[in-house]
């Protein structure tokens, strides 16, 4: 049976889990990188991503499509920085600079 739990047991900084949550967490950890497309080399995202994945297990968390989601949404919540959009009216001149009126 393949197990998916060693590409996230180096993270786990002596956490203890039985052999099944490592499996789910294992698994939940490659959705995840598969869902964020991180290609071989992407070792700090990698950490990232499993150390989620790890501190949603220790509060219980036991599903891997859960753990992937969860993941996936902490990873946006904390990466999501609006810069200010094309047609941000703060970022126009003002329309009388545009068009000034004839008089």
């Amino acid at each position: 049976m393949w197990s998916a739990a060693p590409a996230v047991t180096p993270f786990l900084d002596g956490f203890n889990f039985d052999a099944d949550t490592k499996r789910v967490m294992g698994l939940a950890f490659e959705m995840t990188l598969a869902a964020l497309r991180l290609s071989k080399g992407a070792e700090p995202s990698k950490e990232i991503v499993a150390k989620k994945i790890i501190v949603l297990a220790r509060e219980g968390l036991r599903d891997p499509n859960l753990l992937c989601e969860w993941a996936l949404n902490d990873l946006r919540k904390q990466s999501h920085v609006r810069p200010p959009s094309v047609g941000d009216s703060r970022d126009r001149p003002s329309r009388k600079k545009l068009h000034p009126r004839r008089r």
